[in-house]
């Protein structure tokens, strides 16, 4: 394994145990670190990393590796596990177990690198599930996300000036064949997405503040510019059903403004959208781009066609580190990601591991819908955790998902179970602390 990254694990062994205290009182602090890192990923991808034993450690290493380690503290001292955080350590220890398989076959480091994306979602996902839900729990939270959503419109409009003045400056961020305007990922367009869909229903309600109307538009107008076609029918899915889930609470007046302001930022879009390029890329495979859709079903069939064999492989999947290497639509082989989190949790750790996720996903979905907050401001409630379930489980079809949005579905557990946690139940690996308990 080599003494460098036996160094490196020990070193975050001891940044574990110390950060697990120090958020012992404060679980959120450690989303506030993943929200860092996702803002730094956009402004620099890939992230800066240091090389140990071939490979290369960044950031969302280390807060991988930290927030394994709290999550393991925090239950070894007694907090209460509910079954959907059962389901993602079952999921979590076949992803490990597949990391291993692979490393005595393909090398541990290359299947270390296949299984970030990975680990990095369901230690989010864990580590967002023990995150206390009270009312000013819920809105320090919202003001994290609110901040990393303002700083990606932020670096968005940047770009924008770089390149419509002609600025030398561009970099692997700019895409010509969108008109200059899809300066950030897919994934930094989500988080705008979801920060304007947690803002929706304390607009719709006529509650929220002058601030909070100004950024619901500005990150409306900034996903629509972004260009992203799947991000768009998030946007837009998330939108109805906020809608008619507050249909009954919204005044005329928040009708009206809402479709005055949907006319206006669909005029402003259009002013600036080539509609003939866009449906030019959406049915045509560049051999020079994965963004179409015809691209990646073809290379999804060929990836099942050479996948798991076997009822084992079908069942935990094929080992990391056995690559993505398939032939697509244009006629040409390609070795990357598959662009769909289901396919990519089915090939590597099973219908078991992909089975585990859902199962958590949607147990939390149906909670939610019978889930009553003691104090509903509009913050991260239920009705809008639903809606970021819905609207990330419609983006995992064309894309992965990071630690971002593995904080989410662990939020939207921590929802309906922190009661539970609250007054003891669940399983408990050891002894109850009465402190943490009831924390």
């Amino acid at each position: 394994m080599g003494i460098e990254l036996l160094a490196i694990l020990g070193g975050f062994g001891l940044l574990g145990l110390l950060v697990m205290d120090l958020t012992l009182e404060r679980q959120d602090t450690p989303w506030l670190f993943v929200c860092a890192i996702a803002l730094a990923r956009e402004v620099s991808d890939p992230l800066p990393s240091i090389s140990a034993a071939g490979l290369a450690i960044n950031g969302e290493d280390i807060l991988l590796a930290v927030a394994l380690l709290v999550v393991g503290g925090w239950v070894l001292r007694g907090i209460a596990v509910q079954v959907p955080q059962l389901l993602l350590i079952g999921a979590l220890g076949l992803a490990m177990f597949s990391v291993l398989r692979g490393g005595a076959v393909y090398g541990l480091p290359g299947a270390i690198n296949e299984a970030r994306e990975t680990l990095y979602f369901i230690a989010g996902a864990l580590l967002g599930s023990f995150v206390p839900v009270g009312a000013e729990a819920r809105r320090r939270l919202m003001r994290g996300w609110l901040f990393l959503a303002a700083s990606l419109t932020a670096l968005a409009v940047l770009r924008w000036g770089i390149v419509f003045a002609g600025l030398p400056f561009t970099g692997p961020w700019y895409e010509t064949e969108f008109g200059g305007l899809r300066v950030l990922s897919s994934n930094g367009t989500l988080v705008i997405t979801i920060a304007f869909l947690t803002l929706l229903p304390r607009t719709l309600r006529g509650i929220a503040t002058d601030l909070e109307r100004l950024l619901v538009a500005g990150f409306g107008a900034t996903v629509l510019l972004l260009q992203h076609r799947s991000v768009w029918i998030v946007f837009v899915l998330g939108t109805a059903f906020m809608v008619v889930e507050y249909r009954k609470q919204m005044s005329r007046g928040v009708i009206m403004g809402a479709g005055v302001a949907m006319v206006v930022v669909g005029l402003t879009a259009l002013t600036y959208l080539n509609v003939s390029e866009l449906s030019d890329s959406a049915t045509e495979a560049d051999a020079a781009s994965d963004t179409t859709w015809e691209w990646r079903v073809s290379g999804w069939g060929d990836l099942l066609d050479h996948g798991p064999e076997g009822v084992l492989e079908w069942g935990i999947g094929v080992p990391y580190g056995a690559g993505w290497n398939r032939s697509v639509s244009a006629g040409f082989d390609v070795d990357v990601p598959p662009h769909n989190f289901y396919l990519e949790m089915v090939l590597r750790i099973g219908v078991l591991g992909i089975g585990f996720i859902l199962v958590a996903g949607i147990e939390s979905a149906r909670r939610l819908r019978a889930h009553e907050l003691d104090v509903d401001d509009g913050y991260f409630n239920a009705v809008t955790m639903q809606v970021i379930l819905l609207s990330q489980a419609l983006y995992s079809i064309p894309y992965n998902l990071g630690m971002e949005q593995g904080l989410l579905l662990g939020l939207a557990i921590a929802i309906w179970a922190d009661p539970l946690r609250r007054e003891g139940k669940g399983m408990h690996v050891v002894a109850p602390n009465p402190a943490i308990v009831r924390r």
